[in-house]
């Protein structure tokens, strides 16, 4: 249970200060109350918007960043798992050093930034239409039942994890190995950084589309962040490396460009992948419909909640959901109470 205490005076202080939120008012009894909270509001009715529109977004974002952030540090560290087997346990990385230090730190940091910032699955223009202002209070559900950030989620993120890695890794590893293909004109034969070259361009390009994929709300920030902040300034760091002597890819970033099979390779990967992500979302939009999801079609085809069936679809809509989380909940409690036996 997670508490909220809300009060203007210094009478209210070991109030506020005991809650797990505390919410101090400005008025005419000293701003003891506003110096131990935590939030700060000028009258009660912000507390609707504070509660209702920044805690559920809230939530809704840190809980997709974390599931994201696991995913797509598992997409990158399995590859290396993998790759122990085909190296004879060695310890060689089949991604270069410097690359694996930039992954989180550049290449796919902006994305995910953009998304745990500005990401909104409901307009907050919806205060201002009543119809559709009485509908979300009917969406706090997903904070108050842990709808995003549960151990299911998470285990569905780690196995989607798991299938883009096995794509990632066995496409270019097969693709290469028995094509039997030369890199560029001058005869080059494949090598383990061309392999690893692919392979990480691969993993750049969907863990960023993926992420595409999940975002709700689409601004000029996301498209920056996604083709400008991150996959250009790999392909920029990616041609340093190329002529970096200190880097592993020393002169195999022009080699491998030089051949068709590394770009129909990536390709092929990027494809598998997105068009996994794509169907698991249509089909989560369109099986297991969501609340959330009914609004923001509603929104999209500029229809209003004043019509009846509107209304008893929204209604039919929040009692299938509320009916499967406690049904989650129970099977969750059984399993407790067996444990205990």
């Amino acid at each position: 249970m997670v508490t909220l205490a809300i009060g203007d005076g210094a009478n209210d202080v070991s109030m506020i200060t005991e809650a797990h939120i505390g919410v101090g008012l400005y008025g005419n009894e000293g701003m003891r109350a506003v110096q131990s909270s935590d939030f700060a509001l000028g009258q009660f009715k912000y507390l609707w918007r504070l509660l209702l529109v920044h805690g559920r977004l809230a939530y809704l974002r840190n809980s997709e960043m974390i599931l994201y952030f696991f995913y797509k540090n598992l997409v990158m560290t399995l590859p290396n798992f993998l790759f122990a087997f085909l190296n004879g346990f060695s310890g060689l990385t089949i991604f270069g050093d410097y690359y694996i230090t930039f992954y989180n730190m550049f290449f796919t940091a902006a994305p995910l930034l953009n998304k745990a910032v500005f990401d909104v699955d409901v307009s907050h223009d919806l205060e201002s239409d009543k119809n559709f202002k009485i509908v979300i209070p009917s969406l706090y559900y997903v904070g108050q039942q842990r709808t995003i950030f549960n151990f299911k989620n998470f285990w569905l993120w780690e196995l989607l994890g798991c299938f883009h890695t096995l794509v990632i890794y066995y496409v270019p590893v097969y693709s290469y190995m028995n094509s039997g293909v030369l890199l560029g004109y001058s005869g080059h034969n494949i090598d383990i950084w061309s392999l690893s070259l692919c392979m990480f361009t691969s993993l750049v390009l969907v863990v960023n589309f993926k992420i595409m994929v999940v975002t709700r709300y689409h601004t000029g920030f996301n498209f920056f962040a996604v083709f400008i902040a991150s996959i250009l300034l790999y392909i920029m760091f990616m041609w340093f490396t190329n002529f970096w002597e200190v880097s592993k890819l020393h002169l195999a970033v022009l080699i491998a460009h030089q051949s068709p099979l590394f770009y129909l390779t990536i390709g092929l990967c990027v494809t598998i992948c997105l068009v996994v992500d794509v169907a698991m979302e249509a089909a989560g939009v369109l099986i297991w419909t969501t609340p959330s999801q009914f609004v923001r079609t509603m929104i999209a085809e500029k229809k209003t909640m004043q019509m009846p069936k509107d209304k008893a679809a929204f209604a039919a809509i929040i009692d299938k959901t509320q009916k499967r989380i406690r049904r989650r909940e129970m099977k969750r409690e059984s399993q407790l109470e067996s444990k205990r036996v």
